[in-house]
């Protein structure tokens, strides 16, 4: 059983892609498998290929390169609905870079790995109240 969800988005824009589009593509493709229910789980936002933006000589423009389409994200992340471990907020959106220089990976991975400890506090409280 899906415990959480993690989206993966080209942030790079290769081939005409756009990360906000896709995003909104996968979550109409989750909203219709089986009742759509895998949309209201935990979710992480990685989006990839980060390097690729950064690849301006000027870093304070790589950096805003990069900070805008994260931006531009966390925007559709909250229009889509897409929450964290605690179903209250927007899921956090990370940049990585998972094939060249593996920058974000680290994060990534304490993150995934946070929301995976909640479910299971919470799975481990939801079986203890029904004990008692």
């Amino acid at each position: 059983r899906t415990s959480a969800v993690l989206y993966i988005l080209d942030g790079a824009g290769e081939d005409g892609r756009n990360p906000v589009h896709d995003l909104e593509v996968l979550i109409e493709e989750v909203l219709a498998h089986g009742d759509g229910s895998i949309v209201n789980r935990p979710a992480l936002v990685a989006v990839n290929k980060v390097d690729l933006l950064a690849r301006s000589s000027n870093t304070e423009d790589s950096k805003l390169r990069v900070e805008e389409v994260l931006q531009m994200v966390r925007d559709g992340v909250e229009k889509g609905g897409i929450t964290d471990a605690g179903g209250h907020q927007p899921a956090k959106v990370l940049g990585i870079s998972a094939g060249m220089t593996g920058e974000g990976l680290g994060p990534l991975t304490t993150e995934l790995r946070q929301i995976m400890d909640q479910i299971e506090r919470e799975k481990d409280n939801l079986h203890s109240t029904s004990l008692t």
